[in-house]
């Protein structure tokens, strides 16, 4: 009897783990049908702002890196050249991104026109997050055997969670980072 119980439990179990058919797929923006035509004026007005402060702190990321690799020699200003295109890369990104703030009357008479222009953001916002988080990724590797350039990562890690915010404010989201198996 106690043979029938366990091999029943292991048939749950085994049943439970499998694969399921469901797909899985990427969570969309949260749709905007609902909202009214100041809201949509709103979450475009903030979102601006966020981008613009995500720039910044990209810029000042940037600055931070040029110095420090002025300063550099060997590899680590290879490294730090390599961070300082992938951190202007993604600067240029959220400028290109950044516009003029329309007038709310015309967000709200033109409704396709504030869908495209959030969506141009979206895009910008989540392709200068993908380059942050490499550039941050590199700043802690060089960090690991030049402590002085903490900041520099810490300045980075800053931009990417700027990135974070105003991806989220647009409605978009992050995918999680791809897990690395740890070096022999």
């Amino acid at each position: 009897m106690k043979s029938a119980i366990w091999l029943a439990l292991a048939c749950l179990l085994v049943a439970g783990c499998g694969k399921s058919d469901a797909k899985t797929e990427t969570p969309k923006p949260p749709s905007t049908a609902n909202q009214s035509p100041d809201t949509h004026y709103e979450t475009l007005r903030a979102s601006l702002t966020l981008l613009e402060g995500s720039t910044d702190s990209v810029q000042s990321a940037l600055t931070h890196a040029k110095t420090a690799r002025d300063q550099a020699s060997g590899e680590i200003r290879e490294g730090l050249d390599a961070i300082v295109d992938m951190l202007d890369s993604a600067g240029a990104t959220l400028q290109e991104a950044a516009i003029d703030l329309p007038d709310a009357k015309d967000v709200n008479r033109q409704d396709f026109k504030y869908k495209a222009l959030r969506t141009a953001m979206l895009e910008a916002a989540q392709d200068a997050h993908m380059e942050l988080r490499d550039a941050a990724g590199a700043a802690r590797s060089l960090a690991e055997t030049q402590p002085a350039l903490g900041e520099l990562a810490d300045l980075i890690d800053l931009a990417v969670a700027d990135a974070v915010e105003t991806v989220e404010s647009l409605g978009g989201t992050i995918p999680s980072e791809p897990e690395t198996e740890p070096s022999a």
